[in-house]
């Protein structure tokens, strides 16, 4: 999964990636990790970060965020399936994004604004990485993400 997020945020501009393994506790604002989060030519924070969050170690989602703004927006693919749990996993997410806050130089003091969107919903409980994987390519590429896929994943 971070191989091919990797790949896709390195074809534009002020786009990165953080791998999901390193997402769980960065320690100061001088970790390691706080370069991924700045765009090399120009040491600026890049704009946009996307990422594809394992939420309670079993579901793939893709997330969009505006590091200006402080705002991550949630596709998941199971969230009609199982409304329910969709707070659940807007909760984990929003869990997992408070973790690299310490690591950004934008927005102050500002608080995450967490949003979900519609997305297209997997038929079954595995496909979730495939569709993480198919919203997250669309968004990069600004084709904004399918309310469909059609054929096999």
């Amino acid at each position: 999964m971070d191989t091919f997020l990797t790949w896709f945020a390195s074809a534009r501009p002020s786009y990165a990636t953080i791998s999901g393994l390193n997402m769980g506790s960065p320690r100061a604002a001088d970790s390691p990790l706080r370069h991924l989060l700045m765009d090399g030519p120009t040491d600026k924070p890049v704009d946009r970060l996307v990422l594809s969050l394992n939420v309670q170690g079993n579901h793939w989602i893709s997330v969009w965020v505006d590091q200006p703004q402080l705002k991550a927006t949630l596709y998941d693919s199971l969230a009609g399936r199982e409304g329910k749990n969709n707070a659940k996993r807007e909760d984990a997410a929003a869990e997992l994004l408070q973790n690299i806050r310490p690591l950004m130089v934008v927005g102050g003091d500002k608080q995450w604004e967490v949003v979900s969107k519609q997305c297209a919903q997997q038929p079954n409980k595995n496909d979730c990485g495939v569709f993480a994987l198919v919203n997250t390519y669309r968004l990069v590429l600004d084709l904004g993400v399918p309310d469909t896929i059609d054929g096999p994943v």
